[in-house]
């Protein structure tokens, strides 16, 4: 019986709590931009599905919208303009909050036969460096795309940093050549960001307050998504490794020490 009682309790204390997170209204924002070049895309779709009548917007010149007065809870976002692929990101609401929900999208010809890794955050944090070590030999060193050595997507090692966004907010794109069953080598590929501010000047904003999200796509479909864990005060964050096959292993680890290599 103490333990019904316990367990009652406990469910109606999570109801409410939940209840008081939801039950209300809050308001969501952000930035649209071209994955490949970083450059705003305005006049894009926006809406929260289900509700696409009441809050249906598009995005300005400098590819920002805002919906306001959104019954809290999950939501999904539709965002969408001719000659991109579409995208229908997830957010928890909150009531009396701002949440901010932005993307980057592909176009049809950009996302063809690559998989992509977008790295996005807010302008709290000043520079986040997308990295990838591609294993282009059988033995180490692999090769590490960033922004000294961007790479190439037609030649080796088939993988390229298609933006460097240094101002904050990103885009960050890492593109990686998908043979459709298959990366262009047989071996783990690890992809991780470096805050480079933070290493240069370690009393500015660390990860915890970056809000950085990594999106992967793989023929321009999402496939997995990522946000940096809330006690990631270190200057590296692991995110994920790419398996031969392309299978995504996440790892969304924080360190000092910058990832090690794949071999």
């Amino acid at each position: 019986m103490k333990y019904l009682l316990f367990s009652i309790l406990t469910l109606m204390l999570f109801s409410c709590g939940q209840s008081e997170l939801v039950d209300g209204y809050g308001d969501i924002e952000g930035y649209i931009t071209n994955g490949q070049t970083g450059a705003a895309l305005s006049g894009v779709t926006v809406y929260v599905e289900g509700f696409q009548s009441q809050t249906q917007t598009t995005t300005n010149g400098s590819g920002y919208y805002r919906i306001t007065n959104v019954q809290a809870g999950t939501k999904t976002i539709n965002v969408s303009i001719s000659g991109y692929i579409d995208q229908r990101p997830n957010t928890f609401l909150k009531k009396n909050k701002t949440n901010s929900v932005s993307l980057s999208l592909l176009t049809t010809a950009y996302a063809a036969n690559k998989l992509v890794a977008i790295l996005s955050w807010n302008t709290t944090v000043q520079d986040l460096d997308s990295n990838l070590y591609v294993p282009v030999n059988n033995t180490a060193p692999s090769t590490h795309i960033y922004y000294q050595n961007v790479g190439d997507i037609n030649n080796a090692p088939f993988a390229v940093l298609d933006v460097d966004d240094t101002d904050g907010s990103g885009p960050e794109t890492i593109a990686v050549k998908w043979n459709g069953t298959a990366l262009s080598y047989p071996r783990k590929h690890r992809y991780f960001v470096h805050n480079y501010t933070q290493q240069n000047s370690p009393a500015s904003p660390d990860f915890t307050q970056s809000e950085a999200q990594v999106r992967v796509y793989r023929n321009g479909t999402l496939i997995s998504q990522f946000s940096v864990p809330e006690n990631c005060t270190q200057t590296y964050w692991h995110v994920f490794d790419i398996e031969s096959n392309g299978a995504i292993t996440p790892s969304n680890s924080c360190s000092n020490s910058i990832p090690s290599d794949v071999y």
